[in-house]
């Protein structure tokens, strides 16, 4: 059996299930329905639902825009780093508890974020996280790493580094490398 060519776990009449690789999606235990009756379906999916969808290096300006968001407070002039979390489903996610560790060029993560109680990304919506000080706006999905007293604000001032994104059990949900 085959979905718009989609080759699923079981080929033949006597699988017990239909899971569908491409889309990611369960449908469960088959069943068995009269002529004329209907069913209910219900279908899970272990899509990843939220993504490192931007990362810029340096902040310097606003880009086509005239200024920055108002949330971002004033970065103007300073070397700050943004990144962008993404929900790529049509549904609110919680991120609250989950974390981005950033790493150099060695093993052990140069920093970790986690975002606190109450972070949210809404539909097919971003979060903002921004390396430099600034107060957390949990309306705007806007969120500041505060480094220490001597710390950097830039993730690793244009160098080659990594970012790994995790949920609350510490699962790994995205990564992504960068060359500087």
């Amino acid at each position: 059996m085959k979905i718009n060519n989609d080759r699923v776990a079981a080929d033949d009449t006597t699988r017990s299930s239909l899971k569908s690789e491409a889309l990611f999606v369960n449908a469960g235990l088959d069943r068995t329905v009269v002529l004329g009756q209907s069913t209910s379906l219900n279908a899970t999916s272990n899509f990843k639902k939220i993504v490192i969808s931007e990362v810029v290096q340096t902040l310097v300006s606003p880009g086509v825009q005239t200024t920055f968001p108002a949330a971002f407070g004033n970065v103007t002039g300073q070397l700050v780093d943004m990144f962008e979390v993404a929900n790529v489903t049509g549904i609110s996610q919680s991120i609250a508890g989950y974390s981005l560790s950033f790493y150099g060029l060695t093993q052990t993560a140069d920093y970790t974020y986690t975002f606190p109680s109450g972070a949210v990304v809404n539909g097919n919506g971003v979060v903002s996280f921004l390396t430099n000080n600034g107060t957390n706006n949990l309306s705007a999905g806007v969120f500041f790493r505060n480094p220490t007293a001597g710390g950097t604000n830039t993730a690793n001032n244009g160098d080659a580094f990594g970012i790994v994104l995790r949920d609350i059990s510490g699962a790994i949900v995205d990564v992504m490398a960068t060359n500087g």
